[in-house]
Formats: structure tokens, C-alpha cells, sequence
């Protein structure tokens, strides 16, 4: 069988902030103690799996295309300033599963293939370079205007499970050899995004690291994303439908599911699902703030001033990054 144990989050001193599949806080444990690891956890929405209400599902062969809301673009590599050759690199999201016992390669492939031809999100590239008409400060780095802005477009069938998984053999049959593979590789991918080019590969990659010398021992499968199309609600739910997906595999001995996954439409951005379809920031306008919004905005600026909104509550008593 294949087990999911836990959720959480890996701290910058090497702990780990745990969660239940609800996302309930438990205590900080290291992360060899925990099943699932994952860094940059609340930043966006990449799939249906995690809106309150369903997503409509749409039909098999239609292209999908949405502009990139603000929050998503600031995880692209992006050019800020007006220099063309000077970027910034994207933004990774990574999370990592440890199982129970290690999934045949034509399982986890068949379970991929299934997901990703569900959620369009899986399958895109970006479109667009997003660069303004003109830049009206005097460093050259507010905009006006975006005649060609950046916008996800999904193809189905563009991408497979061939273009996101990769099989990392570990040597030896000791547990913390196959940790130390996946939590090196963890790290790696925080800080190292050239494995994708949004213009032409998919958005995201899977590692599954086992044990060359362990029959059905435990195994890793380690996930990367470019941040405009994940947060950890997503992906803890994207791992449990994989999951699901191979035990129903393994239990039926035939990848033809009972009910596959339904093709899903791309996911609203941050601020249509705020203010509404085809709207964004930039359309706000005054009579769009109500009372109790100015009232939120207040209370979250005054939240901040007080200290970091991010950083837990115990924070300020000593530790981490400002002693």
C-alpha cells in the first residue's frame, strides 16, 4: 500500500512545521521525521483541486489561454528594468511525499498522464513577454500598458508524464541514503529554477527517488514547481490524487480508472476570484472598496507593523534570521 502521513513546511534552520492533510499546525519536528516536506507554501492557486466551489470541466481538445494575474507574474523570470538582458530568476515552489513502498515507473507514469491531462495547468507554457508600452518614473520601472502580456496557454496533449518525470536510483537500502538524496535535491531545486523555460517546457517536474537495493521499500517523490502555478494547498492535493490514482492501479491491476479525473478549466487568478471574471487590480476603482474593506486593509497594516505577518508568533523571542 501507499501511505501519505504528512504535511508541512521546511523552516530556513532545517525544522519542519508539520500539518494534517486539513493543514491543521502540529508541533516543529526535522524533516527525516515527516512524510511530506514543502517550502513556499501560500502564495497561489495552480489547479480546481484546491477552489471551494467546482470548477467547470471543459471538453477534451479545447486550447485554454488566461493572462497572468500580478501575483503570478512576479514568480516568472522576468525583466523589471529596462535593460533586456538582466532578469530575475523565477520562483520555486518544492514539495516532496514519502511513500510507503516504491510505485512501478508505468504506474506513477500512468497516474501522471491522468492529472496532468485534467488539470490544464500541468500542460502549459507561458506566452507573452509581458513588457509595457512605456515606463513613466524616472528609473524606468513602473509601467504603462502591456500590448503583449504574459498569458498561460494550454495545449492538451503538448506535455505527458515523459516530460516531467525523472527516476533518481539511490544507492544501498538504508532509509537515510534515500532522505539524504531527496533532501539534497529539495534544496537544489529552491534556489535553482533552470531546469524550466516557461516559453517551452511544462511549469513543473516530479523526481522519484527509491532504493536500488530495497524490494518495494519506502520511496521519495520529490515535486518542483515555478511558483505562478502552485501553492501547497494544490500540491498536497495533487500528491493525494496521484496517490489514489496508483492505488486504484495497483488494486485493479489495469491503468483504465473507474472515474478518471475530469478535464478542468484554468483556475481564476488571485484577483478575478476577488474581484471578479476579466478584472484586475489595475480596474480598481473607488466605489470597489467597501467599508469593511478599508477596515481589513487597516487592520492587516497595523497586523504588519507589529511585525512580520509570515513568521510565527515565537519569532521576535530570539532565533532565525535576526537573532
Amino acid at each position: 500500500s501507499l501511505v501519505l502521513v504528512l504535511l508541512g513546511t521546511l523552516n530556513d534552520d532545517g525544522s519542519v512545521t508539520a500539518f494534517t492533510s486539513h493543514g491543521t499546525p502540529r508541533s516543529l519536528l526535522h524533516p527525516s521525521q515527516l512524510s511530506v516536506a514543502s517550502k513556499n507554501p501560500v502564495l497561489d492557486f495552480f489547479s480546481s483541486l484546491q477552489q471551494q466551489s467546482p470548477t467547470p470541466v471543459v471538453e477534451k481538445s479545447v486550447v485554454q489561454k488566461r493572462v497572468l494575474g500580478s501575483q503570478e507574474n512576479l514568480m516568472l523570470p522576468r525583466q523589471y528594468g529596462p535593460n533586456p538582458n538582466v532578469k530575475f530568476p523565477q520562483m520555486n515552489h518544492v514539495s516532496c511525499a514519502i511513500l510507503s513502498s516504491t510505485p512501478t515507473e508505468r504506474t506513477l507514469r500512468a497516474a501522471l498522464d491522468q492529472v496532468m491531462q485534467a488539470h490544464p495547468l500541468l500542460q502549459c507554457t507561458v506566452e507573452g513577454d509581458g513588457e509595457p508600452e512605456e515606463r513613466i518614473d524616472l528609473f524606468q520601472m513602473v509601467r504603462k500598458g502591456e500590448p503583449n502580456p504574459c498569458t498561460f496557454v494550454s495545449r492538451p496533449g503538448m506535455f505527458s508524464s515523459k516530460d516531467v518525470l525523472s527516476i533518481i536510483d539511490v544507492d544501498g537500502t538504508d532509509r537515510s541514503r534515500l532522505d539524504k538524496s531527496w533532501q539534497e535535491a529539495f534544496h537544489r531545486d529552491l534556489d535553482d529554477g533552470s531546469w524550466c523555460q516557461v516559453e517551452t517546457t511544462p511549469l513543473w517536474k516530479v523526481e522519484l527517488h527509491r532504493l536500488k537495493g530495497a524490494k518495494n521499500g519506502p520511496c521519495a517523490l520529490l515535486f518542483s514547481f515555478n511558483h505562478a502555478i502552485s501553492d501547497q494547498s494544490s500540491a498536497s492535493k495533487l500528491t493525494d490524487q496521484i496517490v489514489s490514482i496508483m492505488a486504484e492501479i495497483d488494486q485493479r491491476g489495469t491503468t483504465a480508472l473507474r472515474n478518471p479525473p475530469k478535464k478542468q478549466q484554468i483556475p481564476l487568478s488571485v484577483e478575478e476570484s476577488v474581484l471578479g471574471k476579466q478584472r484586475t487590480f489595475q480596474d480598481v476603482q473607488i466605489q470597489d472598496f467597501s467599508p469593511g474593506t478599508v477596515q481589513y486593509i487597516a487592520g492587516k497594516a497595523l497586523e504588519e507593523a507589529k511585525g512580520p505577518v509570515i513568521l510565527p508568533d515565537g519569532f521576535s523571542q530570539g532565533g532565525g534570521a535576526l537573532g
